[in-house]
């Protein structure tokens, strides 16, 4: 009968049945759990209220906090054409900066 080989030595110790040794592992320092919960908690926030805003402008077609015209500026696609900025025309731009 042949002799085992030796454990396999990785950079973290022996591998011994193909799992490493909990004493072994190296310690990840992790996030605090309340800071976790935290981010999750702002993020859901925020992620439900613009999608809340964006159902009230295309479901009950209404702007009860006024920003269609705010978000048209930046994102057009998602706010319904009712909601939109009006666009400024080149010429009124143009006389208003020419008389200054």
């Amino acid at each position: 009968m042949e002799p085992l080989p030796p454990p396999i030595q990785a950079e973290f110790g022996p591998i011994v049945g193909g799992y490493i040794r909990r004493s072994q592992r190296k310690h990840v320092r992790r996030l605090p759990k309340w800071l976790k919960d935290l981010v999750s908690i702002v993020g859901g926030g925020i992620t439900g209220g613009s999608l809340g805003v964006i159902i009230i402008w295309w479901a009950l077609h209404m702007d009860p906090f006024n920003l269609g015209p705010v978000v048209s500026q930046h994102y057009p696609v998602i706010v319904p054409k009712e909601f939109r900025a009006q666009p400024v025309k080149a010429s009124i731009a143009h006389k208003s900066h020419s008389k200054q």
